[in-house]
């Protein structure tokens, strides 16, 4: 079984946990494939920040 990852993606990571980052700036996704989809997210500009997918998440 793969392991699951939560990616979101923003412009500016201290405004996101702020809560001052526009939602429509930032986005949240489930994953498996945390190498692939890092590497789009950083080449289309953004920061990334992974955790763990919670069980319930999956």
């Amino acid at each position: 079984m793969k392991k699951k990852f939560r990616i979101t993606c923003t412009h500016n990571p201290q405004d996101f946990f702020n809560g001052q980052e526009p939602a429509e700036l930032s986005k949240t996704y489930i994953t498996d494939n945390l190498e692939l989809d890092t590497s789009r997210e950083i080449h289309d500009g953004y920061q990334v920040i992974v955790s763990e997918a919670e069980k319930d998440e999956e």
